[in-house]
């Protein structure tokens, strides 16, 4: 009986074996010929995208420095080889080739360059008038088909000889062993269930509590292991960990960078991901030179600093990557705040000292023209002051909005109290003014902060205004608006008027008084307290700024 299961168990065994090894072939077959020409279209695009004018080897070199027998092939309009990998080759039209008719798609077929067959893909680069085509040698491909059919047919020999082997053993021979694999196995995973007695049932009862056990422990491990992705994928940094040049791992950020999934990646050569230039040239110097290196790196939109550190004994590369885009701005932004406030403080300053040193000198002695410096310092000093004063203005909305007084204020009765104490400047221009109340509200704001809110948008209506000119002030929940009949703003200009220190006509401005702050101020104002703005304007005819405030349906 024993020596019939015994065989009977050998046979199924072999016939298991032998169809799996035909199913894995066939199946690896047909997958690996799909992973090549997905191979042969990412090389494509690669090219594509690392393509630089007129430099047609140090195009090529991304795709060939992977594997020389790669070969690349620019073609021009007419059908001529421009450049190609195997230059010596070279020879008639390439226009009626098959990848060249049929650009986007595969195409196998018997090189007579080269002498054998090869993959081909071509794209076209309507910019340059191109055709970049890749090549890959068939016999590159098949290799890898061959050595998986080899190795798989050495396990199955293997496997197939070592059951034989096993099952022609007596039951105690075969038994023992695996008790004795089974209490290792309970020792490492921490539990020690009793060896049970020497038959196929309790073999087979202790092999299924082991399995127990090491399924608990896989649990656990994957949990661990899930753990440290999220907290991979939740830093504040992109990362992407090199073994060799191969890409191991690879975060969300680093992901979003690149414009790539994940999965696509992983397996794969940096080069892939990374295909600027200096950015894998710095990458090679650090694999080669162990020395950690540090840069910044710019794409179309962001910017980020690199640092690169290798790992020596482990023959790996971590690369950190920071989004400093943000912090680049601000910096820029001080740079220029500090440089416009320095030239506008100069600016009446110059013009103080002057006037004063002509007076000190017995320059100006007459005096129509003393009191003609006279006022000209005064009107400097009070611009100075202006700008000093919407300098702290910007500076106090910066500090943090929750420190702030919040009160409910009417709408109407502050943009009254405000006309008033513009009344005198109104009066002198001749404006009419018309308020227009067709909903009262209240909002939830700071009193300084609406008071320079609309203040400011008041003064410029004032200061922009044409003489005998109109200001409308509409009220409607939730919003109001401010129109003049001014000179406008150039639509060309509209973009930028809410930057610091920024007019459209400088000397206009600062004949009127303006500091070039007061709509600065606006749009401070604005984001800090979530409100909307809308301009609309045109050049001659007048200015309309909508001020919009988001009130919760029982308010």
């Amino acid at each position: 009986m024993k020596k019939k299961l015994i065989w009977i168990s050998t046979l199924l065994t072999s016939f298991t074996l032998i169809v799996f090894l035909m199913l894995s072939i066939l199946f690896t077959a047909k997958n690996n010929r799909q992973n090549n020409e997905k191979v042969l279209g990412d090389l494509v695009l690669v090219l594509r995208d690392n393509y630089i004018h007129d430099e047609y080897e140090k195009s090529a070199e991304i795709v060939t420095r992977m594997d020389n027998r790669y070969r690349v092939t620019i073609i021009n309009d007419s059908g001529t080889v421009v450049y190609d990998t195997f230059p010596e080759l070279i020879e008639e039209n390439h226009l009626d080739r098959p990848e060249i008719q049929h650009l986007g798609e595969i195409s196998y077929r018997y090189s007579k360059t080269l002498g054998y067959k090869m993959l081909y893909k071509a794209t076209y680069l309507i910019e340059e008038k191109l055709y970049l085509r890749v090549a890959i040698p068939e016999a590159k491909l098949k290799a890898a088909d061959h050595i998986y059919i080899l190795e798989m047919s050495i396990v199955t020999l293997i496997i197939l000889g070592i059951d034989i082997v096993i099952i022609t053993l007596s039951s105690r021979k075969l038994t023992e062993p695996l008790k004795k694999e089974i209490y290792r196995l309970n020792q490492l995973t921490g539990d020690q269930p009793p060896l049970l007695d020497d038959d196929i049932l309790s073999l087979s009862k202790q092999i299924e509590d082991v399995s127990i056990l090491i399924d608990d422990k896989m649990q656990l491990i994957n949990k661990e292991k899930t753990r440290l992705n999220d907290l991979i994928n939740n830093l504040n940094a992109g990362i992407i960990v090199l073994q060799g040049e191969t890409i191991e791992l690879y975060n969300v950020l680093a992901a979003h960078l690149f414009h790539l999934k994940q999965a696509e990646l992983i397996g794969k050569n940096y080069c892939y991901a990374i295909l600027d230039y200096q950015f894998s040239l710095k990458i090679q110097n650090v694999m080669q030179n162990h020395v950690e290196e540090s840069f910044v790196y710019h794409d179309n939109q962001n910017t980020y600093r690199i640092i690169l550190t290798p790992i020596s004994n482990q023959n790996e590369t971590l690369i950190f990557i920071y989004d400093i885009t943000k912090e680049m701005q601000l910096n820029q932004m001080k740079e220029d705040f500090f440089a416009n406030a320095s030239h506008e403080l100069k600016s009446p300053l110059t013009t103080i000292l002057g006037y004063l040193q002509m007076i000190e000198e017995g320059i100006l002695i007459e005096k129509d023209d003393i009191e003609d410096a006279h006022l000209r310092i005064t009107k400097e000093a009070k611009r100075m002051n202006s700008i000093i004063s919407e300098m702290l203005n910007l500076a106090s909305l910066e500090v943090n909005q929750n420190e702030k007084n919040i009160t409910e204020l009417s709408l109407f009765e502050t943009i009254q109290d405000i006309l008033t104490s513009f009344q005198r400047d109104i009066e002198q221009k001749g404006i009419t003014v018309e308020i227009e109340k067709k909903e009262d509200f209240k909002v939830k704001m700071n009193t300084m902060d609406l008071y320079h809110l609309i203040s400011n948008l008041v003064s410029n209506a004032i200061k922009y205004n044409k003489q005998n000119g109109k200001i409308k002030i509409t009220i409607q929940k939730p919003f109001f608006l401010i129109s003049d009949t001014g000179i406008g703003i150039p639509y060309a200009e509209q973009s930028r008027i809410f930057e610091r220190f920024y007019r459209v006509d400088k000397a206009k401005s600062k004949e009127l008084g303006g500091t070039g702050l007061g709509l600065a101020i606006v749009k401070h104002i604005v984001n800090n307290y979530d409100l909307t703005l809308e301009l609309e304007s045109k050049e001659n005819e007048g200015t309309t700024f909508k001020i919009g405030w988001k009130i919760n349906e029982d308010e």
